[in-house]
C-alpha cells in the first residue's frame, strides 16, 4: 500500500471516529501514532509519544494561552461585564434596539479583555438578559444578540483562537492579534446595524428604553477605568512593542487580578474557581494540540499534504475560488466540531495551500478566526448557543437561539467579502506595529 493511500484511509477513519463521538485529542493522537508507526517503525512511534507532548507545550510562547484565559476569568469575576453593559445601556438604550446595541458594544469591550468566546457569551447573558426581559425585548432577538456578542471575543485581541492559530502555523502572534482590531470594530458596527434595522422594521422586537440624562451617561465612565486600563495594557502594549504577546498576557492576568482585588470581588472561592477553569480549558486545548501535531506528522510522512497541495495548485481557476472552497470546508467542519478541534484537524492541510496560493498568513489567520465566529453560532455544535442555553435554561429553546443568529451570520458574510476584496482591512494595523 502506498503512503498516500494509507494517509487517505486514516483520514477517513479519523472522521469516522469523530462522528462516533470519540474525543478529538484521542482520535488525532491515535490515528497519528498508528500512521507513523506503520510508515516508519514501532520505535519511531513510541519515541513520538515521549517527545511530542513535551515539545508541544514547552514552547515559551504557548504560556500566553493560559494567561489570556486567566485574565478573562479574573475580569469576569471583577464585575466588568456589568459595568460595560450599564454604560452601553445609558448611552444607547433610548434608540430603537438600543439596549441590545448596548449589549453588543459591551460584548466588544469585554472581548477586548477576555479573548474567550464562551466566557464572553455566558457573561453577557448573565449581565444583560434580566434587563432585556424587563423592557420587553423579544426573546429570540435577545438570545441572538448575546450569543453573537460573545463571538466578538474570538476576533478582538486578545483572541484565544488567534493565539492557537499562531501556535499551529508558527505565525507571529502579535501581528495576528493586531490584525483582528479593525475587523472586530467593523463586526461590532455591522451587528449593531442588524439590531437597529430589525428594531426599526418591527418596533415590538426591541422597544425604546428611557433616555438617560448626560450626567448619568458620563457617570458611567468612572466605572470604565478597569476596562480601559486592561485594553491599554495588553493591546496597547503589544502594538507599541512594549510587550511580546506572552509578556502582555502575563501583564494582563496580573492587572485583572489586581483590579479584582481593588473592587473587592475576589475571594478564595472565586480565585480557586478561576484557576481551575483556566487549568481545564488550557489542558483541553493543549491535549488537542498534541494530537494535532501527531496527526500533522502523519500527513507529512504519507505525503498527503503534498498530494492535496499539488492537486489544488494544478487547478486552473482563480485563487479566490479555491479560497471559497476552503471556507466552505470550514463551514462543514464547524457544524461537526468545536472551534479548536476544527482548526486542529484541518490547518496542517489548508495552511500550506493558502501560502502556496500567495495569501498572507496573518490575513488568513483572521479569516480562520472569523470562520470560528461563524462556527460558534451554527448548529449543531454552536458553543455560544450552548453557553446561552446553559445560563437561560428553559426560558428559550435551543433552536430559537440558532434561528435568531441568522441575521448576524449575514453580517459575518458581508465582512468576509470585504476582507477578501480589501486585505488591508486586516493587514494595515499590523504593518504599523512598533518593533
Amino acid at each position: 500500500m502506498s503512503p498516500e493511500l494509507l494517509g487517505l484511509i486514516l483520514i477517513v477513519v479519523l472522521f469516522a471516529l469523530l462522528l462516533l463521538g470519540v474525543n478529538v485529542a484521542v482520535a488525532l493522537a491515535t490515528i497519528g501514532l498508528v500512521g507513523v508507526t506503520i510508515l516508519t517503525s514501532m520505535r519511531s512511534g513510541l519515541g513520538m509519544i515521549q517527545v511530542v507532548p513535551f515539545t508541544t507545550v514547552a514552547n515559551f510562547a504557548f504560556i500566553a494561552l493560559p494567561l489570556f484565559i486567566l485574565m478573562g476569568e479574573f475580569a469576569f469575576n471583577a464585575g466588568i461585564t456589568r459595568d460595560l453593559f450599564n454604560a452601553g445601556y445609558k448611552w444607547l438604550g433610548h434608540l430603537p434596539g438600543g439596549m441590545a446595541m448596548g449589549v453588543m458594544a459591551a460584548g466588544a469591550g469585554f472581548g477586548a479583555i477576555s479573548g474567550s468566546t464562551l466566557v464572553s457569551a455566558a457573561a453577557m447573558t448573565r449581565a444583560s438578559w434580566p434587563e432585556l426581559m424587563k423592557f420587553n425585548y423579544d426573546k429570540g432577538l435577545s438570545a441572538g444578540t448575546v450569543a453573537s456578542a460573545g463571538c466578538l471575543a474570538v476576533l478582538i485581541p486578545p483572541s484565544i483562537m488567534a493565539v492557537i492559530y499562531g501556535m499551529f502555523t508558527q505565525t507571529p502572534i502579535g501581528p495576528i492579534l493586531m490584525g483582528g482590531v479593525i475587523p472586530g470594530i467593523i463586526t461590532t458596527v455591522l451587528f449593531m446595524s442588524v439590531i437597529f434595522i430589525r428594531a426599526v422594521m418591527n418596533p415590538n422586537l426591541a422597544p425604546k428604553g428611557p433616555r438617560a440624562n448626560w450626567k448619568e451617561r458620563f457617570g458611567t465612565f468612572k466605572h470604565m477605568w478597569a476596562t480601559v486600563a486592561l485594553i491599554l495594557l495588553v493591546t496597547g502594549g503589544i502594538y507599541a512593542g512594549i510587550f511580546t504577546p506572552t509578556e502582555a498576557a502575563a501583564a494582563g492576568a496580573l492587572g485583572a487580578f489586581i483590579i479584582a482585588l481593588l473592587t473587592r470581588s475576589l475571594n478564595w472561592a472565586i480565585f480557586r474557581s478561576s484557576m481551575l477553569s483556566t487549568l481545564k480549558t488550557s489542558s483541553f486545548i493543549f491535549l488537542i494540540m498534541v494530537g494535532a501535531f501527531l496527526f500533522s506528522r502523519l500527513l507529512a510522512l504519507s505525503k498527503v499534504s503534498a498530494l492535496v497541495g499539488g492537486f489544488v495548485g494544478g487547478l486552473e481557476v482563480n485563487r479566490v475560488i479555491i479560497l471559497i472552497g476552503i471556507l466552505l470546508l470550514y463551514v462543514g467542519l464547524g457544524m461537526l466540531l468545536d472551534t479548536v478541534s476544527m482548526l486542529a484537524v484541518s490547518i496542517s492541510t489548508t495552511f500550506p495551500i493558502i501560502i502556496g496560493l500567495g495569501f498572507d498568513p496573518v490575513w488568513f489567520g483572521i479569516v480562520i478566526v472569523m470562520m470560528c465566529e461563524i462556527a460558534a453560532v451554527t448548529p449543531p455544535v454552536g458553543l455560544n448557543v450552548f453557553a446561552d442555553k446553559a445560563v437561560l435554561g428553559d426560558e428559550i429553546q435551543t433552536w430559537t437561539i440558532y434561528k435568531s443568529c441568522i441575521p448576524f451570520l449575514a453580517a459575518h458574510v458581508t465582512l468576509m467579502a470585504l476582507i477578501i476584496a480589501f486585505p488591508q482591512i486586516v493587514l494595515w494595523l499590523p504593518s504599523k506595529m512598533a518593533g
